[in-house]
């Protein structure tokens, strides 16, 4: 049965090709505030990858994930051959 996933993460870490200012601030605020800031804390991008894999998995009805539940079926970060 056809069904849509929409994963909404929070401020995404992890490495780029291009450097963003913002970013990075946010991302040294985040690493230090993480605990107080909660659904805003920063979450590697390898954790959405394997959040989504995980969803697929789970065969999971239509509807939106966000950061925090994408962390608990992220916590092995995702590696694919590339």
């Amino acid at each position: 049965m056809p069904r849509t996933c929409i994963f909404r993460p929070s401020l995404l870490s992890g490495p780029r090709k291009e450097e963003r200012l913002g970013e990075k601030i946010g991302l040294v605020v985040g690493s230090v505030l993480g605990p107080l800031l909660g659904k805003y804390r920063p979450i590697h991008a390898d954790q959405v990858a394997a959040a989504m894999v995980r969803a697929a998995e789970l065969d999971l009805p239509s509807g939106v994930i966000e950061s925090a539940e994408m962390r608990k079926w992220g916590q092995t970060p995702f590696t694919a051959d590339r």
